[in-house]
Formats: structure tokens, C-alpha cells, sequence
């Protein structure tokens, strides 16, 4: 089966003998090619907890002969996603992807977001990052008495909260 576009395609195989005429279905799927999602891999970093992520951007190109269309476009994890894809990318078209990590919880976050369409192109990226949480602790005198004029320096301390990873500079 040689596909010349994407979408399913059907035909019949006929065997003809000195008897009679046997025939047989023949079903099968072409599928775009060179659909493509760059990078594959987002890496978020370090991110406090309930403080989202700045934005970072994956690109879907669409450098097939035919139209991408049925784009659906899903995310797990603690990640949200928006785009300006639409539902369809013609050919030679590209659109971007804007991922965020707006975590809850403390600890290693990873997920993934899932591009897909109803001619077969399917792409995966994985998406992943650290999610920490610091408390500031003083020093045991809480408060400092400084002259009018003169400057005072004042040293605080940052601790892992509790299941935090990882070190504040």
C-alpha cells in the first residue's frame, strides 16, 4: 500500500481464474508525514510552589503536502497549555504551543502534553520540573536599632520547607 495522501483509502484485489471472479477488500490509512514538534523535551527548572512557571514554547510545523486537521491538543501533569493552532495547519504552516508549570505540591512535577489529529499525525513532549518551597527564618533578635544616617545589615536565614529540594542562594 503506497499512500498519496493522508486519510483512509480503499480498493478491491480481483483474482480471475478460467471459473469465476474472486475479490477481495483492501483497506488501509495514508498518514501525513513530516509533522513535526520542536523540542521534545521542556525542562522547567526550579519553580516555587503555587507560583506558575514562566512560559516556554514548544513549535509545531507542519512540512508534509497536506492539511493537518483535527488538532487536539492535551496535557497531564501539573502543566497547562494554550496555543494558536486552531484545528487544522495547512501545509508549510507552523503554530506554538505555551506551557506552563503552575504546580501545588512541593517535589520532582512531570507530565507530558499530547498533539494529535484525525489524519495520524501524533507527537509527544515531555515536560518536567522542580517544584521548592523555602521558609525565612530570623535570627533570633528580631528587630535592630540603627542610628539616622548609618546603615545596618540584618542577616536572615532560607530552610527547605518541609518536602522541599534543593537550595536557595
Amino acid at each position: 500500500f503506497t499512500p498519496h495522501a493522508a486519510g483512509a483509502d480503499s480498493g478491491t484485489l480481483t483474482i480471475t481464474d478460467a471459473s469465476r471472479a474472486q475479490q477481495v477488500p483492501l483497506n488501509g490509512a495514508g498518514e501525513l508525514s513530516n509533522v513535526t514538534l520542536t523540542p521534545r523535551n521542556l525542562e522547567f527548572g526550579a519553580v516555587g510552589v503555587q507560583i506558575s512557571s514562566p512560559a516556554q514554547t514548544l513549535l509545531l510545523s507542519n512540512g508534509s503536502t497536506g492539511t493537518l486537521t483535527g488538532i487536539s491538543i492535551v496535557t497531564n501533569g501539573v502543566f497547562t497549555e494554550t496555543d494558536n493552532c486552531g484545528t487544522s495547519l495547512p501545509s508549510g504552516g507552523g503554530c506554538n504551543l505555551s506551557l506552563v508549570l503552575t504546580p501545588n505540591t512541593t517535589g520532582v512535577q512531570s507530565g507530558t502534553v499530547t498533539i494529535s489529529s484525525t489524519n495520524g499525525a501524533t507527537m509527544m513532549a515531555q515536560l518536567a520540573g522542580v517544584v521548592i518551597s523555602f521558609e525565612l527564618l530570623p535570627p533570633s533578635a528580631t528587630s535592630v536599632s540603627v542610628p539616622s544616617g548609618r546603615a545596618a545589615s540584618y542577616s536572615l536565614e532560607l530552610m527547605p520547607a518541609s518536602g522541599s529540594i534543593g537550595n536557595a542562594t
